[in-house]
């Protein structure tokens, strides 16, 4: 312990049980309790800087802390822990010799941990914390080295990267918690502001199971033990890796933010080469997300995983500089600051995860204090275009809405649909705008509410179409619209009251190469108009039966 600063020198080379080294002080009393709590701040200017080689015996611990810690060496604890840490306290559970936990509490003034150099626990657990105070955009924890926590006879290990309340975490180097036996291990991303940077790996592969890799927060920032972060970015060449290599499923990946999300890089949680599944992916944030990036979550043995984006609002666009949307920054902004003030998904990143057999779903949460309420717009097409059948689900917490000649839809495999608005509004709306084409390839399409306590109803602005395999609508709020038509190659079910107009010669259609029923509590009123127009034409067909059911009107 010294407040002067402690330097390893290139030269240096330390091979010990355990080691702790700070510029910080531990109170006589505290040490002859056992009580380590390391307190106090070193003289101005005062580091712990290793640029040489720190080893030690299997199972042993190295601790650095002060208020500013820096590796450019190498560190070495096989199946122990390794430990940067810089805050106002440091306090080590030790036992038995060995060190079981450690907490870093209180913020300092220009907190640092950073690793440029490499870090290795196999088998073990590598930890940098900082707690900077009033950091802002300034850099707290920085990774631009090499952190290993590798399981080479069972699952890898942990890694975390904490950055406390404030400041930024930046990891621009190689996180690495692979296992070339077991399943992979965990690495955890936590701070106010996260980056990943181009051409940064972090990975948890595993030959019998992905691991986990948690940016920002866990599954939907729900997890009460990983703090949510502000904000997160990751460019485009970064890549997040929790595959199965050979054996089990893919792992689980996960980029959330309270604020803001951009997500442009490539995240992985592929099922193993001969056997299993693949994983869970989330890129998502409370209030704005840009989604540009790609994820593939395929399975070549098994079946594809799931992709899931969870907004407040969201729309889905095309490429183009009227989005942003693939946008690293604004012009004349730092990379936290949004490149629109929306929440916005590529069209192009859920196709190709489509494609590769990955089940997509996008999902808006809650009311927003922007007054965003948890509508998804589709204003770009979707079409699935190679590979076996996929699953899109948009479920909205409020309203579903497309824009004019937007298609959805399958060449190539089955296309499975499903648009759930009102998961928490009582009175939701599908939205279906001019000339809307959603064609499934044979795909089933559900229209229905969030949740059963919900009413929903389904809207044709002019001239739109719905094909798919089986067909359900279910809409206590009924349907209605211009010359629509809704066709199943199976069965055609609308629970709900229908109506709708025609004329100038087109058709208002309803047909099923199966059993077609509708089911109305009320009535059901379907019109062909303008008859000094050509007039329209209904048409309601089913091929093993047609059933029409006004419970309490009239069928016209």
């Amino acid at each position: 312990l010294n407040p002067n600063g402690v330097l390893f020198g290139k030269n240096a080379r330390v091979d010990v049980g355990g080691l702790v080294a700070s510029t910080k002080n531990i109170s006589t009393t505290d040490f002859m309790k056992g009580q380590y709590t390391l307190s106090g701040s070193g003289n101005p200017g005062a580091q712990v800087v290793n640029q040489g080689s720190l080893t030690t015996s299997k199972g042993g611990y190295i601790v650095l802390a002060g208020e500013r810690v820096s590796n450019s060496g190498t560190v070495t604890t096989p199946s122990g822990k390794t430990i940067l840490a810089a805050g106002k306290t440091v306090t080590l559970q030790l036992d038995n010799g060995g060190l079981t936990s450690v907490s870093v509490n209180g913020s300092v003034v220009n907190a640092l941990v950073e690793n440029q150099g490499l870090i290795s626990a196999t088998n073990g657990q590598v930890y940098l914390t900082a707690k900077g105070q009033d950091m802002l955009l300034n850099t707290v924890v920085n990774n631009s080295g090499t952190v290993e926590a590798k399981g080479l006879a069972n699952r890898g290990g942990e890694i975390v990267l904490n950055g406390g309340d404030s400041g930024v975490v930046s990891q621009s180097g190689h996180l690495l918690a692979d296992s070339q036996t077991g399943q992979g291990g965990k690495i955890t991303l936590e701070g106010q502001n996260i980056h990943l940077a181009g051409g940064s790996l972090t990975t948890a592969t595993g030959k019998t199971g992905g691991g986990e890799v948690y940016v920002g927060g866990g599954w939907q920032g729900q997890d009460s033990h990983i703090k949510n972060a502000s904000k997160v970015v990751m460019d485009k060449t970064a890549t997040v890796d929790v595959s199965a290599t050979e054996n089990g499923n893919g792992g689980t990946a996960v980029l959330w933010s309270d604020d803001y999300t951009n997500f442009r890089g490539t995240v992985l949680a592929k099922g193993g080469a001969k056997s299993g599944d693949g994983g869970r992916v989330e890129t998502s944030s409370h209030r704005n997300l840009q989604a540009s990036g790609a994820v593939d979550a395929s399975a070549r043995a098994g079946h594809g995983g799931e992709w899931l984006l969870d907004p407040t609002d969201v729309t889905i666009v095309g490429a183009g500089a009227d989005t942003g949307i693939d946008s690293a920054t604004a012009d004349g902004t730092d990379i936290f600051t949004p490149t629109a003030s929306g929440g916005q998904i590529l069209n192009s990143s859920i196709v190709n995860q489509l494609n590769a057999g990955t089940s997509v779903t996008v999902k808006t949460s809650g009311t927003d204090t922007d007054g965003e309420t948890g509508n998804i717009t589709v204003n770009a097409n979707i079409i699935k275009t190679a590979g076996t059948d996929a699953k899109l689900t948009l479920l909205a917490d409020n309203n579903i809405s497309t824009g004019d000649n937007v298609s959805i839809g399958a060449t190539t495999g089955k296309l499975n649909l499903d648009l759930l608005a009102g998961n928490t509004t009582n009175n939701a709306s599908i939205s279906l705008g001019k000339f809307i084409n959603i064609s499934l390839n044979g795909g089933d399409l559900l229209a229905d509410a969030g949740n059963s306590a919900s009413g929903v109803s389904l809207t044709f602005m002019n001239n739109g179409k719905i094909k798919g395999g089986n067909v359900t609508l279910n809409l206590s709020r009924g349907l209605g619209g211009y010359a629509y038509n809704v066709n199943a190659d199976n069965d055609l079910t609308i629970n709900g009251s229908v109506t709708g107009s025609t004329g100038w010669g087109a058709v208002l259609g309803f047909t099923a190469g199966g059993k077609l029923a509708m089911n109305s509590p009320g009535s059901i009123s379907l019109q062909a108009n303008d008859p000094g127009n050509g007039g329209g034409r209904v048409l309601i067909s089913g091929d093993k039966g047609v059933t029409l059911n006004a419970a309490a009107g009239t069928v016209t």
